[in-house]
């Protein structure tokens, strides 16, 4: 039963993640939808497999959501 059922259960387990992840971004196009998934945690790879979008399509909004967000700003140094 042991090693069956774990397997069994990591698979349903996946099912219900992906399911959860589809009705999270249901309304927002490609593009979006890779970006919320990609800040909820989840890799490159599974985006693709999740949206069933090109891998392409979605390194492509990964990396312009990174580069949008620009470099960590400085504090301002305060006047004495």
């Amino acid at each position: 039963m042991g090693s069956n059922f774990n397997d069994e259960a990591l698979a349903e387990l996946k099912k219900i993640s992906r399911l959860l992840a589809l009705s999270y971004v249901q309304d927002l196009d490609v593009g979006p939808a890779a970006v919320k998934l990609n800040q909820a945690g989840f890799g490159p790879t599974e985006i693709v497999n999740i949206l069933g979008a090109p891998k392409g399509t979605v390194s492509s909004a990964l990396t312009r959501a990174k580069r949008s967000e620009g470099p960590p700003k400085k504090a301002a140094k305060k006047a004495k």
